[in-house]
């Protein structure tokens, strides 16, 4: 969660490393997969490809990665 959270404060430069953040998407930890969305939104269009995963989380059972992908959908 945290080198996904880094990665994404550093935005766009960060966006060589999406696909790698967009594998934190199925983590088991909630709280790496509501970081992992919230990098990836801050990664510009780079990340763009990964935002249906993103998405997906809005609709899982954990209630505590919602925020994250509804941050990364905003940004």
């Amino acid at each position: 969660g945290t080198a996904a959270r880094a990665l994404g404060n550093i935005g766009p430069v960060g966006a060589a490393y999406a696909k790698d953040v967009a594998t934190l998407l199925s983590d088991p930890d909630p709280y790496t997969r509501k970081e992992a969305a919230e990098a990836l939104g801050n990664m510009g269009p780079a990340a763009a490809a990964y935002m249906t995963d993103v998405i997906a989380l809005l609709s899982g059972p954990n209630p505590s990665t919602k925020p994250g992908a509804a941050n990364a959908l905003g940004s």
